[in-house]
Protein backbone atom coordinates (compact mmCIF):
# COMPACT_ATOMS: atom_id res chain seq x y z
CA UNK A 1 0.00 0.00 0.00
CA UNK A 2 1.46 3.43 -0.56
CA UNK A 3 0.51 6.89 0.31
CA UNK A 4 -2.45 5.46 2.51
CA UNK A 5 -3.08 7.45 5.14
CA UNK A 6 -3.70 5.85 8.75
CA UNK A 7 -6.49 8.05 9.48
CA UNK A 8 -8.17 7.21 6.76
CA UNK A 9 -8.68 4.01 7.93
CA UNK A 10 -9.74 3.98 11.27
CA UNK A 11 -8.02 4.59 14.59
CA UNK A 12 -4.77 5.17 14.32
CA UNK A 13 -3.12 3.11 16.61
CA UNK A 14 -4.52 -0.32 15.34
CA UNK A 15 -1.90 -2.03 12.92
CA UNK A 16 -2.14 -3.13 9.48
CA UNK A 17 -0.95 -5.69 7.60
CA UNK A 18 -0.60 -5.30 3.78
CA UNK A 19 -0.10 -7.44 0.71
CA UNK A 20 3.05 -6.80 -2.02
CA UNK A 21 3.45 -8.76 -5.18
CA UNK A 22 6.90 -9.14 -7.19
CA UNK A 23 5.57 -6.82 -10.03
CA UNK A 24 5.61 -3.49 -6.62
CA UNK A 25 9.53 -4.72 -7.09
CA UNK A 26 9.58 -2.36 -3.35
CA UNK A 27 6.63 -0.56 -1.50
CA UNK A 28 6.10 0.36 2.29
CA UNK A 29 4.35 2.43 4.33
CA UNK A 30 5.18 5.38 6.30
CA UNK A 31 2.88 6.14 9.61
CA UNK A 32 2.68 9.71 11.08
CA UNK A 33 2.77 9.74 15.19
CA UNK A 34 2.21 13.22 16.98
CA UNK A 35 5.56 14.67 18.50
CA UNK A 36 7.53 11.55 16.71
CA UNK A 37 7.27 12.29 12.85
CA UNK A 38 6.80 9.81 9.49
CA UNK A 39 7.94 6.09 10.42
CA UNK A 40 8.65 3.63 7.34
CA UNK A 41 7.14 0.63 7.92
CA UNK A 42 8.86 -2.21 5.79
CA UNK A 43 6.36 -4.74 4.35
CA UNK A 44 8.54 -5.97 1.31
CA UNK A 45 9.92 -10.11 2.34
CA UNK A 46 13.27 -9.70 1.18
CA UNK A 47 13.76 -6.05 2.70
CA UNK A 48 12.45 -6.32 6.13
CA UNK A 49 14.54 -9.23 7.65
CA UNK A 50 17.35 -6.08 7.15
CA UNK A 51 15.63 -3.14 8.37
CA UNK A 52 14.60 -4.78 10.79
CA UNK A 53 17.61 -6.27 12.65
CA UNK A 54 18.15 -7.44 15.95
CA UNK A 55 20.30 -4.42 17.30
CA UNK A 56 17.22 -2.34 16.30
CA UNK A 57 19.27 -0.12 14.25
CA UNK A 58 18.86 -1.76 10.52
CA UNK A 59 20.90 -1.77 7.67
CA UNK A 60 21.51 0.98 4.65
CA UNK A 61 22.21 -2.04 2.25
CA UNK A 62 20.36 -3.18 -0.31
CA UNK A 63 19.68 -7.01 -0.31
CA UNK A 64 20.41 -8.83 -2.93
CA UNK A 65 16.72 -9.57 -4.74
CA UNK A 66 15.67 -11.33 -7.73
CA UNK A 67 12.54 -10.35 -9.53
CA UNK A 68 11.93 -13.77 -11.56
CA UNK A 69 9.46 -13.86 -14.27
CA UNK A 70 7.38 -16.27 -15.09
CA UNK A 71 9.91 -17.65 -18.35
CA UNK A 72 13.17 -17.55 -16.17
CA UNK A 73 12.23 -18.83 -13.06
CA UNK A 74 15.06 -21.64 -12.26
CA UNK A 75 14.10 -25.51 -12.62
CA UNK A 76 12.92 -26.85 -9.42
CA UNK A 77 15.23 -29.79 -8.31
CA UNK A 78 14.51 -33.46 -8.36
CA UNK A 79 14.91 -35.82 -5.71
CA UNK A 80 17.22 -38.09 -8.07
CA UNK A 81 20.21 -37.07 -7.75
CA UNK A 82 20.61 -34.39 -10.23
CA UNK A 83 19.71 -36.95 -12.83
CA UNK A 84 17.34 -35.75 -15.68
CA UNK A 85 14.27 -37.76 -16.28
CA UNK A 86 13.72 -37.23 -19.78
CA UNK A 87 11.97 -41.02 -20.38
CA UNK A 88 8.90 -38.90 -21.60
CA UNK A 89 11.33 -37.24 -23.99
CA UNK A 90 12.65 -40.35 -25.63
CA UNK A 91 11.96 -41.48 -29.29
CA UNK A 92 10.25 -45.12 -29.04
CA UNK A 93 12.67 -47.75 -29.99
CA UNK A 94 12.23 -49.71 -33.28
CA UNK A 95 12.92 -53.53 -32.92
CA UNK A 96 12.91 -53.67 -36.75
CA UNK A 97 16.58 -54.18 -37.40
CA UNK A 98 16.68 -56.84 -34.52
CA UNK A 99 13.45 -58.36 -36.31
CA UNK A 100 15.39 -58.51 -39.33
CA UNK A 101 18.83 -59.83 -37.54
CA UNK A 102 17.01 -62.47 -36.01
CA UNK A 103 14.94 -63.60 -39.10
CA UNK A 104 18.47 -63.96 -41.09
CA UNK A 105 20.09 -65.68 -38.10
CA UNK A 106 17.05 -68.01 -38.44
CA UNK A 107 17.01 -67.93 -42.07
CA UNK A 108 21.08 -69.10 -41.98
CA UNK A 109 20.61 -72.06 -39.55
CA UNK A 110 17.49 -73.48 -41.18
CA UNK A 111 19.84 -73.45 -44.71
CA UNK A 112 22.74 -74.96 -42.66
CA UNK A 113 20.42 -77.49 -40.87
CA UNK A 114 19.43 -78.59 -44.69
CA UNK A 115 22.98 -79.01 -46.02
CA UNK A 116 23.51 -81.26 -43.16
CA UNK A 117 20.22 -83.46 -43.32
CA UNK A 118 21.41 -84.09 -47.28
CA UNK A 119 25.10 -85.16 -46.53
CA UNK A 120 23.58 -87.16 -43.36
CA UNK A 121 21.19 -88.59 -45.84
CA UNK A 122 23.82 -89.50 -48.29
CA UNK A 123 26.09 -91.02 -45.21
CA UNK A 124 23.17 -92.96 -43.25
CA UNK A 125 22.28 -94.80 -47.74
CA UNK A 126 26.24 -95.92 -47.97
CA UNK A 127 25.55 -97.45 -44.53
CA UNK A 128 22.45 -98.88 -45.32
CA UNK A 129 23.88 -100.04 -48.61
CA UNK A 130 26.59 -101.88 -47.08
CA UNK A 131 24.65 -103.36 -43.95
CA UNK A 132 22.84 -104.98 -46.82
CA UNK A 133 25.78 -106.21 -48.20
CA UNK A 134 27.12 -107.72 -45.21
CA UNK A 135 23.85 -109.24 -44.04
CA UNK A 136 23.21 -111.21 -47.33
CA UNK A 137 26.50 -112.40 -47.73
CA UNK A 138 26.32 -114.54 -44.55
CA UNK A 139 23.03 -115.66 -45.25
CA UNK A 140 23.70 -119.13 -46.50
CA UNK A 141 20.28 -119.53 -47.94
CA UNK A 142 21.15 -116.59 -50.21
CA UNK A 143 24.28 -118.35 -51.32
CA UNK A 144 22.45 -121.60 -52.10
CA UNK A 145 19.95 -120.45 -54.01
CA UNK A 146 21.23 -120.42 -57.88
CA UNK A 147 19.51 -117.21 -58.69
CA UNK A 148 21.04 -115.63 -56.49
CA UNK A 149 24.41 -113.74 -58.15
CA UNK A 150 26.98 -114.39 -55.60
CA UNK A 151 29.95 -112.71 -57.80
CA UNK A 152 28.00 -109.64 -57.78
CA UNK A 153 27.46 -109.53 -53.96
CA UNK A 154 31.40 -109.80 -53.56
CA UNK A 155 32.17 -107.79 -55.55
CA UNK A 156 29.81 -105.04 -53.95
CA UNK A 157 31.47 -106.45 -51.22
CA UNK A 158 34.88 -105.30 -52.37
CA UNK A 159 34.17 -102.48 -53.34
CA UNK A 160 32.84 -101.26 -49.53
CA UNK A 161 36.30 -102.78 -48.12
CA UNK A 162 38.69 -101.29 -49.85
CA UNK A 163 36.54 -98.23 -49.69
CA UNK A 164 36.91 -98.15 -45.68
CA UNK A 165 40.63 -98.86 -45.93
CA UNK A 166 41.23 -96.05 -48.25
CA UNK A 167 39.27 -93.61 -46.03
CA UNK A 168 42.23 -94.17 -43.68
CA UNK A 169 45.19 -94.16 -46.06
CA UNK A 170 45.52 -97.98 -45.94
CA UNK A 171 44.66 -98.18 -49.86
CA UNK A 172 46.86 -100.65 -51.92
CA UNK A 173 50.04 -98.82 -52.61
CA UNK A 174 50.40 -99.02 -56.84
CA UNK A 175 52.04 -101.84 -58.29
CA UNK A 176 51.33 -103.96 -54.85
CA UNK A 177 50.69 -107.52 -54.76
CA UNK A 178 47.59 -108.70 -53.51
CA UNK A 179 49.34 -111.06 -50.61
CA UNK A 180 51.77 -108.22 -49.84
CA UNK A 181 48.92 -106.13 -48.89
CA UNK A 182 47.65 -108.33 -46.84
CA UNK A 183 50.09 -108.42 -44.78
CA UNK A 184 50.80 -105.04 -44.40
CA UNK A 185 46.99 -104.89 -43.20
CA UNK A 186 47.86 -107.42 -40.94
CA UNK A 187 50.69 -105.74 -39.66
CA UNK A 188 49.35 -101.57 -39.46
CA UNK A 189 46.04 -102.73 -38.81
CA UNK A 190 45.52 -106.22 -37.36
CA UNK A 191 43.79 -104.50 -34.80
CA UNK A 192 40.25 -103.78 -36.77
CA UNK A 193 39.21 -107.04 -36.70
CA UNK A 194 39.42 -110.66 -35.53
CA UNK A 195 39.59 -112.10 -39.17
CA UNK A 196 42.92 -112.45 -40.76
CA UNK A 197 43.12 -109.72 -43.98
CA UNK A 198 45.46 -112.25 -45.45
CA UNK A 199 42.83 -114.61 -45.62
CA UNK A 200 40.40 -112.10 -46.96
CA UNK A 201 42.67 -110.70 -49.31
CA UNK A 202 43.41 -114.24 -51.01
CA UNK A 203 39.34 -114.16 -51.55
CA UNK A 204 39.32 -110.81 -52.92
CA UNK A 205 42.07 -112.52 -55.50
CA UNK A 206 40.17 -115.64 -56.31
CA UNK A 207 37.26 -112.89 -57.40
CA UNK A 208 39.16 -111.08 -59.41
CA UNK A 209 40.42 -113.91 -61.49
CA UNK A 210 37.00 -114.71 -61.55
CA UNK A 211 37.39 -118.20 -60.01
CA UNK A 212 34.42 -117.16 -57.46
CA UNK A 213 34.21 -117.64 -53.02
CA UNK A 214 33.61 -120.59 -50.99
CA UNK A 215 30.82 -119.33 -48.20
CA UNK A 216 32.92 -119.48 -46.03
CA UNK A 217 35.25 -116.98 -47.76
CA UNK A 218 32.51 -114.58 -48.67
CA UNK A 219 31.34 -114.37 -45.05
CA UNK A 220 34.91 -113.89 -44.02
CA UNK A 221 35.15 -111.13 -46.34
CA UNK A 222 31.90 -109.71 -45.11
CA UNK A 223 33.00 -110.33 -41.14
CA UNK A 224 35.92 -108.17 -41.89
CA UNK A 225 34.35 -105.55 -43.92
CA UNK A 226 31.34 -105.29 -40.73
CA UNK A 227 34.11 -104.95 -38.06
CA UNK A 228 36.77 -102.93 -39.69
CA UNK A 229 33.87 -100.21 -40.33
CA UNK A 230 32.92 -100.28 -36.64
CA UNK A 231 36.76 -100.33 -35.41
CA UNK A 232 37.27 -97.32 -37.84
CA UNK A 233 34.92 -95.12 -36.06
CA UNK A 234 35.88 -96.35 -32.85
CA UNK A 235 39.14 -95.21 -33.28
CA UNK A 236 38.06 -91.84 -34.66
CA UNK A 237 37.81 -88.47 -32.73
CA UNK A 238 34.66 -86.60 -32.93
CA UNK A 239 36.20 -84.17 -35.60
CA UNK A 240 36.90 -86.87 -37.36
CA UNK A 241 33.37 -88.39 -37.16
CA UNK A 242 32.10 -85.59 -38.19
CA UNK A 243 34.49 -85.44 -41.37
CA UNK A 244 33.81 -89.16 -41.88
CA UNK A 245 30.02 -88.47 -41.73
CA UNK A 246 28.97 -85.41 -43.76
CA UNK A 247 32.27 -85.07 -46.05
CA UNK A 248 32.65 -88.32 -46.99
CA UNK A 249 29.66 -89.76 -46.25
CA UNK A 250 30.65 -93.47 -44.60
CA UNK A 251 29.51 -93.56 -41.35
Amino acid sequence: MNGLAASSAGDPTLRYAASVKDTARHAWIEVYYDYIGWLQFECTPAYYEYLYATDGQGTSERPHYTDYHEDDRPPEEDDDDGEDDDTDDEEPRSFLPLIIAGGVLLLLLASFMTVLGVLRGKADRTVYRRRQHIARAVDEANYRDPRFDTRALTRDLTDDLFELLESIGAGPEPGELTRGYGERLARDYGHLSSVSPVEVMRAVQKEEFGHGVSYEELCAIAVYTDEAAKGIWKGLSRRDRFVFRYRKHLF
